[in-house]
């Protein structure tokens, strides 16, 4: 009897010791990474067309992203983007920095979204959108963004991403006087060893 017991209680340690140790292993091979804010500027301007059921472009813009060094610099050189498992966006915001008064601001807006490419993959994807959007005063505007979409095929094997992004509008009221529009979109990336 006593013999098992001794054997259970060692049976017993020794998982608690496996297990502890697979737990560490794993938290050191799987790490997740906020990116947050890439940024860049539209310029929006002035339209007359107010058909409240049609996009039409707004602005386009493009950025350079050393993904690799982000990733390097918050990792301890651990990991770099061939290490990304997934490339998820968190948020979107739109931002009026100069142009806004009380007649041209995101309520002249009905509806907005935003949508992006790479130099990696050039198929535009929908990174957000707002539809109704209220007409009341509004200098920020946050687009509902899908967070289970995976962009790592977005991302190249190596070097900068650049990526593009792309702002269209279906307007209710003209916009009368040019507009700059910071757009900052923050992701959530997930490296594996």
């Amino acid at each position: 009897m006593k013999k098992r017991i001794l054997l259970l209680a060692g049976i017993a340690a020794f998982s608690s010791l496996a297990l502890n140790s697979c737990t560490k292993v794993a938290n050191t091979i799987i790490q997740s990474i906020d990116l947050d804010g890439i940024e860049v500027t539209v310029n929006v301007p002035v339209t007359s067309v107010t058909d409240s059921m049609t996009y039409s472009a707004i602005g386009s813009a493009t950025v350079n992203v050393n993904v690799d060094s982000i990733i390097k610099s918050k990792t301890a050189n651990t990991y770099g983007i061939n290490n990304v498992d997934e490339f998820k966006l968190k948020s979107c915001e739109l931002t009026i920095l100069t142009g806004s008064s009380t007649n041209n601001n995101f309520a002249n807006f009905k509806s907005a979204k935003a949508s992006l490419f790479t130099n990696a993959k050039t198929t535009q994807s929908l990174v957000g959108e707002v539809t109704n959007n209220p007409n009341v005063f509004a200098t920020t505007l946050s687009l509902p963004v899908n967070t289970t979409t995976n962009y790592k095929d977005y991302l190249p094997a190596s070097g900068p991403v650049v990526v593009t992004y792309d702002v269209e509008g279906a307007l209710r009221a003209p916009v009368t006087a040019p507009m700059t529009v910071k757009v900052v979109a923050k992701y959530s990336i997930h490296v594996t060893l």
